[in-house]
């Protein structure tokens, strides 16, 4: 019995051994190295990084769904376009910017959806707007300005006959490709539904615009890039659209020619001849006989009938 018994104890700090887990690496402080190596699924779990701190804010249990935007003021003071990159992470849906490799601000984003994915890459600021409006997507309005389709594609739709594309705004626009995709102000869920569009809140993005110029590095990642916002080359390559829509102007019907009028169809005679009035008859001109024909029962000499279209006497005839 305690042969057996010994045996079982053998096995189990064998298999106790076997499936350890590494301790976690901690900080000078004895805290988690990094805040996304906490276990938050544990329902005991408690936030261990100091309050108002980045760490304790990507530590919290609602990050990176949460909409809230975390602020480092006294690193934004010193922030520019020049000691400053915009890192966009597809994978979490949010972006951060990075001043002198520290964490300036975090905020939500909203990105493409699968058939026009955000591509990833590494970009630069080529152009900034405070006021722009696509002119790819928006809406169609008829001629008296009412909406008929509120998600158009001016590229691939045609709008109403007599009515016209209104593109949607984009406040604080900065472009990023020359075939349309750039950062401005939108609707952000915390899915992708944009059109490849990097959408954000006004109030981050009001703030972004002040800070970054032409030029400012912008990091598009399908991953987490590392605490200095480095992105791993593999992330850095654009995902294929899924099932991408065929850009296909849709064809306008042509206007149709003006049908030739009847030819007069003649009356139809009357059922009852007697009520039946007579045609006129048609005024012909008389012919000039050639020889004037002699009458065999009057020896006289027969007078042509003077012609409407004989010259009058004394009017030479043409030559």
């Amino acid at each position: 019995m305690n042969k057996i018994f010994l045996s079982l104890l053998g096995c189990s700090l064998i298999l106790g051994s076997c499936t350890s887990v590494k301790p976690e690496k901690k900080d000078d402080a004895g805290l988690p190295a990094s805040p996304r190596s906490v276990n938050k699924s544990d329902p005991l779990y408690k936030n261990p990084y100091p309050a108002n701190t980045y760490n304790h804010f990507v530590a919290r249990k609602d990050y990176p769904k949460t909409y809230d935007v975390f602020y480092d003021n006294a690193l934004l003071a010193q922030a520019n376009g020049g000691n400053s990159k915009v890192v966009v992470s597809l994978k979490e849906q949010r972006a951060r910017l990075y001043v002198n490799g520290k964490v300036g601000m975090d905020w939500p984003v909203c990105t493409g959806v699968r058939s026009r994915p955000t591509p990833a890459g590494s970009y630069k600021v080529l152009g900034k707007e405070v006021k722009h409006a696509s002119n790819r997507y928006g809406r169609f309005v008829d001629a008296s300005g009412k909406t008929t389709n509120g998600d158009a594609d001016a590229f691939t739709e045609t709008p109403p006959e007599g009515g016209a594309f209104v593109g949607s705004p984009m406040p604080y626009w900065q472009r990023l490709t020359n075939c349309g995709v750039g950062l401005h102000v939108g609707k952000v869920g915390r899915s992708p539904r944009s059109h490849g569009c990097i959408r954000m809140p006004k109030a981050p993005a009001e703030k972004l615009f002040r800070i970054t110029s032409v030029g400012t590095p912008v990091i598009v990642t399908n991953g987490i890039e590392d605490s200095s916002g480095h992105a791993s080359a593999s992330d850095l390559k654009p995902v294929a659209a899924v099932n991408p829509p065929v850009p296909k102007k849709k064809p306008v019907a042509p206007k149709p020619e003006p049908k030739p009028a009847p030819a007069e169809t003649p009356a139809a005679p009357a059922a009852n001849p007697a009520d039946a009035t007579p045609a006129p008859a048609p005024s012909a001109v008389p012919a000039v006989p050639e020889k004037a024909p002699e009458s065999i029962s009057d020896p006289r000499p027969v007078v042509p009938a003077a012609s409407p279209l004989a010259p009058a006497a004394g009017t030479p005839a043409a030559v």
